[in-house]
């Protein structure tokens, strides 16, 4: 039966999706209710064509999205196996020479708390940053410069590990793999929420564009949230007029 496939494709709604389509959609929810299934089925010839076009290629980007986020963290687990260890004076404290310093990143350049403030990432001395303020000086035989050229090669033979174990771990081309995965998600939810629906059927192909951009580990969850509340307005547009007074 044309509403039996209906009823599957809503069951199939991930927790996320259905959580805030009911939560946004009290009144259109009662309008559902109401509709009869010769009304929806007949609707279901009709949906958007390109809106069906875009559930046909939901399946894959997930899979694709799924597929390169385990890639990044089999690279980042393999990254924390064989990168170097921090040295402790590398470990930039007080206020003197912070402006030798730079926040602390993880293998992917973010910014990461690791000592002992959990909000606030730990200033680390740079290489470049110390050459660029003290390597004339290197040279010479004051205590302090010596001090700085041998904290330039620690830092200089750190940050050489470093880069040496994101290359033989994969890190840029496997961070590069899930950002072009979750684009493409990032795409296929941009065109679905320009389209208008036509039937229940086009109404769970949004939910489900906008739950999968939404579980993109973070990327695009603020954004696949404010897509998810417009689907009221698009189950009031549908079923509006069929409803029962």
């Amino acid at each position: 039966m044309p509403n039996a496939t209906v009823r599957g494709a809503a069951e199939g709604l991930p927790t996320l999706t259905r959580r805030l389509f009911l939560r946004n959609s009290a009144a259109a929810g009662a309008a559902l209710a109401v509709v009869s299934a010769p009304v929806i089925a007949d609707a279901i010839q009709q949906e958007n064509p390109d809106l069906l076009r875009i559930g046909d290629q939901l399946a894959g980007a997930v899979e694709e999205f799924r597929t390169a986020d385990q890639k990044l963290e089999e690279a980042r687990a393999h990254f924390d196996a064989i990168a170097p260890v921090l040295p402790a004076e590398l470990i930039h404290e007080g206020d003197a020479g912070s402006g030798l310093a730079r926040y602390e990143t993880d293998c992917e350049g973010k910014e990461v708390c690791r000592g002992s403030s959990k909000y606030v990432p730990r200033r680390t001395y740079s290489a470049a940053l110390i050459e660029k303020f003290h390597g004339p000086e290197f040279g010479k035989t004051r205590l302090y410069d010596r001090k700085m050229k041998r904290l330039y090669e620690i830092s200089a033979t750190y940050e050489k590990g470093i880069q040496a174990a994101k290359e033989a771990a994969g890190i840029e081309s496997a961070r590069l793999r899930r950002e072009m995965a979750a684009e493409r998600l990032r795409g296929l939810a941009d065109a679905a929420a320009e389209l208008v629906p036509h039937s229940l059927t086009g109404i769970v192909i949004k939910a489900r564009a906008f739950d999968a951009l939404g579980q993109c580990s973070g990327i695009y969850s603020s954004y696949a949230i404010g897509c998810a509340r417009r689907l009221p307005t698009d189950v009031i547009a549908v079923f509006g007029s069929e409803v029962q007074s």
